[in-house]
């Protein structure tokens, strides 16, 4: 599954709620989960598909993305970033 050629306006990932997905991103297994839209914000929550890790949260309003990423020394927030650059940082 990739989505770098995407328009800016369309959501990152699908919308089908609470259906995980799994994604490829090198040699990383990635399940992503949408969990919802919460006032105009929509959320997925990305998980190491084969061991229960975090990696982090994904939010997306229109054109602006957020990112949370959780990594072993700390969490650190992203915002207004772009598609590509996001799909960088899960490729480390």
């Amino acid at each position: 599954m990739s989505n770098h050629g995407q328009n800016r306006s369309e959501l990152v990932f699908q919308s089908q709620l609470l259906t995980p997905t799994l994604l490829q991103v090198g040699d990383r297994v990635i399940e992503v989960t949408y969990l919802g839209d919460d006032s105009g914000m929509s959320s997925w929550i990305l998980w190491n598909a084969h061991e229960p890790t975090l990696i982090g949260l994904l939010r997306q309003s229109g054109e602006s993305i957020s990112f949370e990423q959780r990594t072993s020394d700390g969490s650190y927030e992203y915002n207004n970033i772009s598609k590509n650059r996001f799909f960088r940082m899960l490729e480390g």
